[in-house]
């Protein structure tokens, strides 16, 4: 099963936004509200034999984590505004403590053999996917409109195990496990 450790990310004015980016009739794929998350840490494929494990090892990492507000700010594309793929979120208040849970299970769950991430942990929120070059201006105009856009916070309470299953229609992801902080 294909597996990852995440935030759930609930907030009304984010919803706003993809609500305003979907109706832009660009070639992006809004990421549903439901399924909008801060993922922690990608897994890949899990044996589900190893939930159990893996959560000793969300608890090990997270067990003096208090709960928090994040908050989300600025619109951004990876890899450049010039050639987008990917629609996010930035995040500004509770950043650090972000990074310093994602550092702590990084660590816990390379001890389980988890290959730590090659590059730095930069977080982000995705809400879009791009799939063509339709209103490719427009959705750069959005984005750019939309830099410093402050879009409020949320409560970052419980850090999930997920898991992934592929479909046509998108991604459906299901809660295995949940640390609340």
């Amino acid at each position: 099963m294909r597996s990852f450790v995440a935030v759930d990310v609930r907030n009304p004015q984010l919803e706003q936004a993809l609500g305003e980016l979907g109706s832009l009739g660009a070639g992006v794929k809004v990421v549903a509200s439901e399924n909008l998350h801060l993922t922690l840490k990608f897994l890949g494929e899990v044996d589900p034999g190893r939930v159990d494990e893996i959560y000793g090892a969300m608890e090990e990492a997270l067990r003096t984590c208090a709960p928090f507000q994040g908050g989300l700010r600025g619109l951004g594309a990876f890899p450049s505004l010039g050639r987008m793929r990917v629609v996010w979120v930035g995040f500004s208040e509770g950043r650090e403590r972000i990074l310093e849970i994602q550092v702590r299970l990084e660590e816990a769950l390379a001890r389980l053999g988890f290959r730590p991430e090659g590059r730095p942990f930069d977080p982000h929120l995705t809400i879009g996917r791009v799939k063509s070059p339709k209103g490719k201006e427009e959705l750069r105009a959005f984005v750019m409109a939309h830099q410093a856009t402050d879009f409020g916070t949320f409560a970052v309470e419980r850090v999930e195990l997920k898991e992934s299953t592929l479909t046509p229609k998108g991604p459906i992801y299901k809660t295995l496990k949940a640390y609340s902080l």
